[in-house]
């Protein structure tokens, strides 16, 4: 497995499925991530699961101003 320790990366739709995955996956890799979702609760719980450094973000990746608070 690749080795991502010290790396940053943002995972959008990480509350279910294929985001859930991959942010799971990341972790594993020793990656810090930003779990980002409409359904906040969602990536919090994920997040809570986590080791590691992982911050629950509610956004729609479809409206440009939530975009840019996430990027901020």
């Amino acid at each position: 497995m690749i080795e991502l320790h010290g790396r940053s990366v943002i995972v959008t739709g990480g509350a279910s499925g294929i985001g859930m995955g991959i942010a799971k996956v990341l972790s594993l890799a020793g990656a810090s991530t930003l779990l980002v979702d409409r359904n906040f609760e969602g990536v919090q719980k994920l997040s809570d699961s986590l080791e590691g450094i992982h911050v629950p973000f509610k956004a729609d990746v479809t409206d440009v101003k939530d975009v840019e608070k996430m990027v901020s």
